[in-house]
Formats: structure tokens, C-alpha cells, sequence
């Protein structure tokens, strides 16, 4: 499997400035490197190679076959694949079938969001988690409880990356052209800059309370 890729604290501010001017996770996404694919990429880039796709429910036994081939050749080089796909009050349609699971390369990894209603995944066993030809689909239905550690995990890099850009040579460093020290500086040398640097915006004046 690749090497785990660590995010550096110029990425992680660059995710931040993207998040808070409103831009896509598919942007933010791509500034990090992330390849990511939907059917409605294919179909976009089928239409512009002069290719005709109906809706799903138009497609005919040959489209579909096609359809199938399609979506396994996508699969086959995706290193993890998360599906959520449900129906409400109906069990969640099959995406990937056996042979698509293991059309995938060793290592790689199906997490199922929808386990709970059959799953998406043809290898799915709702609750657990299995493993076929080095392919692992994990059918988790209590996702939620499972996040405890991990969220920890995240809170506590966050802080410690926070302080360690609090930190220089000389001990505490306070840079108010960094991008996130400067956001959340409230305040500094007696003035208030809520509001200046993407912080935390000051109360109006009409909410403030008056003193008595």
C-alpha cells in the first residue's frame, strides 16, 4: 500500500482560506493532490467525445453491459472506494458487484456507508468486515461510536499544530501574518481585531448589552 501522507501545515492553511471563501471539497480536494471521479465526470466526458447517454432507467441491456464495463475499469485503479447510495425505504442498490470488488488491486479498501440496508457492495456483510482477495469491505453499521478514538486523535493534532506555529527559537512567537494565528488573534497590543482577518466577528451594537 502507498506511504500515509502526511498534510503539511501550508496545506492545512490553504484548506482553511479555501473552506472559508466557500469553495467545493472537490476543489479543496484537487489542491491537495486528490483524484476524484463521478459517474457524472464519465458521462460528461463520453458527451464531449460525442457519445450519447440516456438516464438509467433508459438504458438498454447493451448500455448497461457497457455501463458496467465502464464503471469497472474506474474501479480497478481507485485505491478506496466510499459509497453511500440509498433509496429511502427501499435496500440499498448493488454498485459494485464480486467482480468489480476484485478487479481491485491488493490493498485497497471498500468502505460501505450503507451497510445498514444491505450495502452497495456485493461483498458487503452488514457489521463486519471482510476481506476477498486482498480487497477489504468494511460493512460497519455503528460508524458513529466508532469515531471516538480517531476524533481525539484529530482534535490533538489540531491543537498541537496550532501551538507548535505559536513556538520559534526564541519561544512564543506571535505572527499576525500567519494565516491562522492571525484569525485568531481576538486580541493584541490592546487593539480588537475581531473581524479584520477572518476571526470572529464582533457583536452589533443593538445585541450588546448595556450596562446599568
Amino acid at each position: 500500500m502507498p506511504a500515509r501522507r502526511e498534510l503539511t501545515m501550508r496545506q492545512i492553511r490553504q484548506m482553511l482560506r479555501l473552506a472559508r471563501d466557500g469553495v467545493s471539497a472537490r476543489e479543496i480536494g484537487r489542491t491537495l493532490g486528490v483524484a476524484r471521479s463521478t459517474i457524472q465526470d464519465n458521462l460528461k466526458r463520453a458527451a464531449a467525445a460525442g457519445l450519447t447517454w440516456p438516464l438509467p432507467g433508459e438504458l438498454t441491456d447493451d448500455e448497461k453491459a457497457e455501463q458496467k464495463q465502464r464503471l469497472t475499469e474506474a474501479i480497478t485503479g481507485f485505491d478506496v472506494v466510499i459509497t453511500t447510495a440509498a433509496i429511502p425505504g427501499q435496500p440499498a442498490p448493488v454498485l459494485i458487484t464480486e467482480e468489480m470488488a476484485r478487479s481491485m488491486k491488493p490493498g485497497s479498501v471498500i468502505v460501505d456507508l450503507v451497510a445498514e440496508r444491505g450495502g452497495n457492495c456485493a461483498l458487503t456483510v452488514p457489521g463486519d468486515v471482510r476481506r476477498e482477495d486482498g480487497v477489504t469491505v468494511i460493512g460497519y453499521t455503528d460508524f458513529p461510536s466508532r469515531m471516538a478514538e480517531q476524533a481525539s486523535q484529530l482534535y490533538a493534532r489540531t491543537v498541537w499544530n496550532l501551538l507548535s506555529s505559536l513556538w520559534g527559537e526564541e519561544g512564543i512567537r506571535i505572527d499576525l501574518e500567519d494565516d491562522i494565528v492571525g484569525a485568531a488573534a481576538l486580541v493584541h497590543g490592546g487593539a480588537d481585531r475581531r473581524g479584520k482577518t477572518g476571526g470572529p466577528q464582533p457583536a452589533p451594537a443593538s445585541s450588546q448589552l448595556k450596562g446599568a
